[in-house]
């Protein structure tokens, strides 16, 4: 199955194209059978289509909205992915959005992904994934030497794997590779020649032995598009 690279100069024109293409996804499913779901991914990158999303007249009530990985620290700080989405997407007319949380303050990530995983066995298939990619190519927290990560990559992982990734001491929580294949499409937002040269060495790495996000670029379940701008 090919990827899909669609480039942009700015982040600005990238949104206005998959902000429309999201909608129109949601909207599909919501004709089809009266509700859809959306993941989505924190991150400095997603701010603009955030933004966009809450400003657009919809059904919001009718979308399940969940996050593809969070930090297990306060859902009031600043480092909660949680916290982003309330600051930039729930609000407007998305503050209708029905929100299910990956991390509550639970004592341990491995109590979060458990609590987390149950919160969210009710979910079927996804209608649409939106992913970030670091530059070390992880993509969730699926980081390249986190701990779990063969777990979290596995076909017999839990919906929701804690996650230690290593580099930095903040634990984590993250949908498993399995639960985000889990849907019908697969959209990476990216911007940046940064972002573009991690892009590059992903999709070269056909084996998936470099890079975590190569295990959803070359997988053959779901169809995955790429939208990338040069700059902000």
């Amino acid at each position: 199955m090919t990827t899909r690279i669609n480039y942009f100069e700015n982040d600005q024109d990238l949104v206005q194209v998959l902000g429309k293409k999201v909608l129109n996804v949601l909207n599909k499913s919501i004709e089809h059978k009266g509700h859809a779901s959306l993941v989505v991914s924190g991150g400095s990158t997603p701010k603009g289509l955030f933004n966009y999303l809450s400003l657009q007249t919809f059904p919001w009530d009718k979308v399940s909205i969940i996050l593809a990985d969070d930090r297990c620290v306060s859902v009031h700080g600043e480092n909660s992915n949680y916290h982003f989405l309330k600051t930039h997407l729930f609000k407007d007319y998305a503050a209708e959005a029905k929100f299910i949380p990956l991390y509550c303050d639970e004592d341990t990530h491995e109590q979060a992904a458990a609590n987390a995983t149950r919160r969210i066995n009710h979910l079927k298939k996804y209608d649409l994934v939106i992913l970030g990619m670091g530059t070390d190519g992880h993509t969730a927290s699926l980081f390249p030497q986190a701990s779990n990560l063969a777990l979290a990559l596995s076909d017999d992982s839990p919906d929701v794997v804690g996650i230690d990734p290593v580099t930095n001491d903040m634990k984590r929580v993250t949908q498993s590779l399995k639960r985000l294949l889990n849907t019908r499409e697969i959209v990476f937002h990216l911007i940046g020649e940064e972002k573009n040269a991690i892009l590059q060495k992903v999709m070269q790495d056909t084996n998936k032995k470099d890079y975590p996000s190569s295990h959803v670029i070359h997988q053959t379940e779901v169809p995955v598009e790429v939208y990338i701008a040069q700059h902000k």
